[in-house]
């Protein structure tokens, strides 16, 4: 009897055993399998891999499989960014539709994650972006600027890294510094985008960055961004100044009084240059036909952007070839029948 107890709680055990088993298996499988996935993905991923086999299709069609093999897996979020990077490199629209609804999903399962849901802004101003959709843009990158600016103290922290600082302490300043560089990029497009929407707004929008955001690396970097508009505007309008020289006491706002590229080196001549260059012949001539051109109140020339010298009539140039082309004629004429008529003269003498 007590055989028999014993083998039919052995039997049990290996019963229950099996049923766990069975039940377990396809876990572990599933586990393993979404690592071997992800692995295969990276071979054709150009974020991991340069190579030739390199194919974007590929590689989306590898994270979606191991997305629905265990959409709870802990790498889910490694699989929808790169996703989304994937969607948002292609320049199909209805592929970066697809990377929008990919990042507004990380930042709603992933709301804790700063660095996550920076990412996925970043992704989300680059699709619309993409899309043409400049003012969707424009708010992305400012959610940007503004998401959880006073909940994380660190992201802005300008103290440097101490030396006794643990491996996590490394990592969270890491994950610090590439937040700071999110948010200054974000600055970046703002400004780009609100150029792209209207380049009176860029001001604005950068002004109110300093404002929001005061002593802090973002109001440096719209400071900046500020001063290298600035330039560029003086140096338009110095360019702008030089080509719109008034010429020979004539208002600028005349016809055909502006100066344009290849006209303003050849009229500055007759007056800034040297003596020896002056005095020669060819700038004589040169000046007294300019002057003469002047006088005549003729500034066609200068509407058409070309040589600063007088345009004269076509008319005397073509007679004046016309006749030394005659003259020509009529002395091969001479020389060619006036042998012949010389010796009928001599026969008929003779």
């Amino acid at each position: 009897m007590k055989r028999a107890h014993l083998r039919a709680a052995y039997h049990h055990t290996v019963c229950v055993a099996w049923i766990l088993l069975a039940y377990s298996w396809p876990a572990v499988l599933g586990s393993d399998r979404v690592g071997d996935l992800i692995q295969e993905a990276h071979q054709y991923d150009g974020m991991y891999n340069l190579g030739p086999q390199v194919s974007p299709d590929s590689a989306i069609s590898l994270y979606h499989r191991a997305l629905q093999l265990d959409p709870n897996d802990q790498r889910t979020l490694h699989i929808l960014y790169r996703l989304s990077q994937l969607y948002g490199y292609s320049d199909h629209p209805d592929k970066h539709t697809r990377a929008i609804q990919l990042n507004r999903q990380i930042i709603e399962e992933f709301p804790t994650d700063e660095l996550a849901v920076l990412r996925a802004m970043n992704s989300l101003a680059n699709s619309y972006r993409a899309l043409g959709q400049n003012m969707k843009a424009l708010e992305w990158a400012k959610r940007m600027i503004d998401h959880n600016s006073d909940q994380n103290p660190v992201a802005g922290s300008e103290s440097a890294p101490s030396r006794d600082d643990t491996a996590q302490d490394h990592q969270s300043r890491r994950r610090a510094q590439q937040i700071r560089l999110y948010k200054e990029v974000a600055v970046d497009k703002v400004a780009q985008f609100a150029k792209l929407i209207d380049p009176l707004v860029v001001d604005a929008e950068l002004n109110h960055i300093v404002a929001e955001h005061p002593n802090t690396h973002l109001s440096d970097k719209a400071n900046q961004l500020l001063e290298e508009i600035a330039q560029e505007r003086a140096e338009i309008a110095k360019r702008e100044d030089v080509v719109n020289v008034p010429w020979d006491g004539l208002p600028t706002n005349s016809p055909g009084t502006t100066l344009q590229t290849g006209f303003s080196a050849a009229g500055a001549t007759t007056d800034h240059n040297s003596p020896k260059e002056a005095d020669s012949p060819a700038n004589k001539d040169q000046t007294r036909a300019t002057q003469g051109h002047h006088r005549t109140g003729d500034i066609t020339s200068l509407a058409h952007g070309g040589d600063s010298r007088p345009r004269t009539s076509r008319g005397p140039p073509l007679l004046y070839l016309a006749a030394g082309l005659f003259l020509a004629g009529v002395t091969v004429c001479l020389r060619v029948y006036r042998p012949k008529a010389m010796k009928v003269t001599k026969s008929s003498e003779v």
